[in-house]
This record gives structure tokens, C-alpha cells and sequence, in this order.
């Protein structure tokens, strides 16, 4: 199982907005479990170190100190031949960066048989891109979820089927129903079948009884038993 696999994710600090961290161990999480998770960078960054207890991101010393020129993807790729020869369980290795200079390291997990998974911005070189695994582009991780699709609201002829319908409902109720104002969907169902002309489901737009029901807004419905609904008035 994919959640079963256990993953590490290395991000340079340096090259990747503090933004994108809750974005992107969302979509790590489908992936598998990001069982490490380190950041790395060649100074101080206030956002990423406000950012770390939220997404408990395990911190190296640096993060907040210089190191000089390129130190942060020398210390990236070194963590991650580190744990490629140390961590045999590990199943794959997520590189959060968009730098073409980290081309060579994925090559060399993917040679070694480890799943690969880039995190980087639209401009990340297509080498880089191209030798992941699979490579998902920060902008689009940022994307809102696209809303469920609304359900069409009946319009004024529809609404009087659905006032006509709940009357003759109601009315199939208060003949077969108990005490408490409940009735039992099927002997609801018969009472309107035997009434001159029958009461026909279809005429209203649906195919069972039960989804007419609920369309009505009209009614409580519940169930007694698996197979068996009950309504009562509102």
C-alpha cells in the first residue's frame, strides 16, 4: 500500500517559499508516510522557523546559520546519500527545490532503485523535472479544490409537482401511519398505489419513492431496521 511506504522529504529553505510547506506534505501524505522531514539553508529564514512545529519539520543547525556559497544543497545531497546507504526501509526520497544542480542526486536514488518525487516551482529545469519519479509543480499544489458541482434548483413548475407530491404523501401518512406520526415507506408506497388514479413516482421526475421523499423537504426519515425507512412530517 502507498501509505505504507516510508519517505523522507528534504527541502531547500533557500529556494522555496515557507508557503508551500502545509501544500506540499499534503500531497506527500497520499504518497506515503513522510517518516523524516528536514530543511535546509544558508542563513536565517523567519518564515520557515515559524513554520517547522506546524508541519514538524526536524530542523539542522543550518537553518539559521551561514555557511557560505551553495552550503545548503551540498548539505541536501549529503543527507540524502546518508540515509540512501543508512535507511534500507526507506522507500523514496522527496527533494523540495528547484535547482537543476540537484539533477545528479536524483539520478543517482533512481539508479539505486529509490522513488524519487520532486517538489518545484514552474521553472524548475526540465532535466531536473524529468528524471523524478513523478514531479509536482508548488503553484498548482496551491490550487484551491475545485467546488462540488451544485444541484440544479427545481424551477416554479417542478416546485408544484413537489407541493402536489408532498400532499398526497402527507395525506398517505396520516392514513397508515402510528401515533408518533411515523409510517413505514412501504405501506406508504402501497396506500398511494390503490388510490383512483394510482399515485405514479415517475410523473415526478425520480424512479423510487424514497428519493421523492427527500426532495420534498417535507419529511423526517429514518431507519428502524437495514431495510426498512420511515417518514414523518416535518
Amino acid at each position: 500500500m502507498p501509505h505504507e511506504n516510508r519517505l523522507a522529504v528534504l527541502i531547500d529553505a533557500d529556494n522555496v517559499g515557507a508557503s508551500f510547506a502545509p501544500a506540499i506534505f499534503r500531497e506527500v501524505a497520499k504518497l506515503g508516510n513522510p517518516d523524516i522531514r528536514r530543511a535546509y539553508a544558508n542563513g536565517h529564514h523567519k518564515k520557515w522557523l515559524k513554520v517547522v512545529p506546524t508541519v514538524k519539520i526536524e530542523t539542522p543547525r543550518r537553518l539559521s546559520k551561514k555557511q557560505g556559497k551553495n552550503s545548503t544543497d551540498i548539505n541536501l545531497v549529503v543527507a540524502a546519500m546518508d540515509l540512501l546507504h543508512e535507511d534500507r526501509d526507506l522507500a523514496g526520497i522527496c527533494v523540495v527545490g528547484s535547482d537543476s544542480d540537484y539533477t545528479g542526486l536524483v539520478e543517482r536514488l533512481r539508479k539505486d532503485k529509490k522513488l524519487v518525487y520532486g517538489f518545484g516551482n514552474r521553472t524548475t529545469p526540465a532535466r531536473f523535472r524529468n528524471a523524478c519519479s513523478k514531479f509536482f509543480k508548488l503553484e498548482n499544489l496551491m490550487k484551491p479544490a475545485p467546488s462540488p458541482p451544485r444541484e440544479p434548483q427545481p424551477d416554479a413548475a417542478q416546485r408544484e409537482l413537489l407541493r402536489e407530491a408532498g400532499d398526497q404523501i402527507s395525506e398517505a401518512v396520516r392514513e397508515v401511519g402510528n401515533e408518533d406520526g411515523w409510517a413505514n415507506l412501504s405501506q406508504v408506497g402501497a396506500h398511494l398505489r390503490s388510490r383512483i388514479p394510482p399515485f405514479v413516482v415517475r410523473r415526478y421526475g425520480h424512479k423510487k419513492l424514497v428519493d421523492l421523499v427527500k426532495k420534498t423537504g417535507q419529511f423526517e426519515t429514518r431507519r428502524p431496521a437495514p431495510k426498512v425507512v420511515e417518514i414523518k412530517r416535518k
